[in-house]
C-alpha cells in the first residue's frame, strides 16, 4: 500500500469520522503486522494530525 498523489488529493476531503476509522485501521495493521518502518509511521500520523 503505497501513499500517491492521488490519493493525498482525497484524502485533504477527509471528515473527522473518515479519519477515525482510517487510525482504527492503522491500529489495526500495527498490531497484525507489528511496528512499521518509523519514518513511514510518522509521516501517517503527521498526516492524521492536519485533518
Amino acid at each position: 500500500m503505497k501513499p500517491s498523489r492521488h490519493f493525498a488529493r482525497r484524502r485533504a476531503r477527509l471528515t473527522a469520522r473518515d479519519a477515525s476509522q482510517c487510525s482504527e485501521a492503522i491500529r489495526a495493521a500495527k498490531c497484525k503486522f507489528g511496528p512499521l518502518p518509523k519514518g513511514r509511521l510518522d509521516a501517517t500520523r503527521s498526516r492524521m494530525a492536519r485533518l
